[in-house]
């Protein structure tokens, strides 16, 4: 795909990562197994906001036509998290 590949930003997690991450407008989405969620600036790398949802994440977040970001939990929880 690149003929030289490199790192654009690291993101290190105590616990790993539990699902797929997902991309939209400049932002990456991701879920952790500890219920960290985190949105980060894909060009500068740098955090946009983490919060934690209490249980592990266990599905691949998604965004609703709306912009509201989804996240299921292994405890049977789905929350919608909105600007």
């Amino acid at each position: 795909m690149w003929a030289n590949p490199r790192v654009l930003f690291p993101l290190s997690a105590r616990q790993g990562l539990s699902n797929g991450t997902i991309w939209r407008d400049g932002v990456v989405y991701v879920g952790l197994d500890d219920g960290n969620v985190y949105a980060i600036n894909s060009e500068m790398g740098t955090q946009k906001w983490g919060l934690n949802v209490g249980d592990k994440v266990s599905s691949t977040l998604a965004i609703a036509a709306d912009g509201t970001l989804l996240i299921g939990t292994v405890g049977g929880h789905l929350f919608g998290i909105g600007p």
